[in-house]
């Protein structure tokens, strides 16, 4: 794979891990979930969602997923364990619904931060294979707006609370 676009992708995670990291110290973790398993979490159900999106999984999508799980830290440690287990969350992940929450309280935009970079890292594993499937643009699509759906009824929710 491309050495340039493996880099892409760890920055990328290395800034969601940052991000979630920020939030916990400042206080707006919301989940019992510990941090670098809901992060792993986050990029599992993207990886899943997008690679599959076309039917099968490419040798190129792999080296992406043993780009991303190499190393010793905490994230990366998670991350290898979610994709070993199968395991997949499906709900808004915690460290998204923390900079939601950190954004209504400061009028920040951690999650509009947190989703360019998920984004970045999913655009990249869509980009993997070199074929960008209209399955796999539709895939990408659902999920985000997936995603910005239920920061947006959160926030709904915050406010009239």
């Amino acid at each position: 794979m491309n050495q340039s676009l493996t880099q892409l992708a760890r920055q990328n995670f290395s800034a969601l891990c940052t991000i979630a990291t920020f939030l916990d110290t400042r206080g707006y973790w919301t989940t019992h979930r510990e941090i670098a398993l809901d992060v792993a979490n986050t990029v599992h159900c993207l990886f899943e969602e997008l690679a599959w999106a076309d039917g099968r999984l490419h040798d190129r999508e792999c080296w992406l997923i043993d780009a991303l799980i190499e190393g010793d830290a905490s994230f990366n440690a998670q991350l290898r364990g979610c994709f070993a287990s199968g395991t997949s969350q499906s709900s808004i992940p915690g460290c998204l619904a923390a900079a939601a929450l950190h954004d209504s309280i400061h009028h920040t935009s951690f999650a509009d931060l947190f989703l360019n970079h998920l984004e970045n890292l999913g655009r990249l594993i869509v980009m993997a294979d070199a074929t960008i499937t209209s399955d796999e643009l539709a895939a990408f699509q659902a999920h985000f707006a997936k995603l910005r759906q239920a920061i947006a009824s959160a926030e709904t929710h915050e406010s009239s609370v």
